[in-house]
């Protein structure tokens, strides 16, 4: 189970676990044998900020282009339009019909998260 954890505009910052509230699924065995050395962060102005730690990769789906980002990847910015998928030793964290900004470096992945629509592209 991946460590999740959200700050929480409303709670005056307060760190709580909300890993009943994500969405998961889980994932093959296949993953076990990379290392989980990525952090991820996501800004959302509704949410605030989740972090979830050990990460395998993030898979970005957006509409002009598929990107895979692991451990030891190079520094990369760019616009997400599409899906994201944060994936773990044992479990994928979807993002699905999200619009938002991330920066890759040094292992930190950082999302600003500027809207999240309920229609698919």
């Amino acid at each position: 189970m991946p460590i999740i954890k959200r700050k929480n505009k409303q709670k005056d910052n307060t760190v709580e676990d909300i890993n009943d509230v994500v969405e998961e699924t889980t994932v093959d065995s296949k993953y076990q044998d990379y290392g989980a050395n990525i952090s991820v962060r996501i800004l959302d102005e509704q949410q605030g900020l989740t972090q979830i730690d050990n990460v395998v990769a993030i898979r970005i789906h957006s509409k002009d282009y598929h990107l895979m980002i692991m451990d030891d990847f190079l520094p990369t910015l760019g616009q997400i339009d599409g899906d994201m998928f944060i994936v773990t030793q044992t479990s994928e964290v979807p993002y699905t019909n999200i619009h938002g900004f991330y920066k890759h470096q040094h292992n930190e992945f950082t999302l600003l998260l500027q809207e999240q629509r309920s229609e698919s592209l």
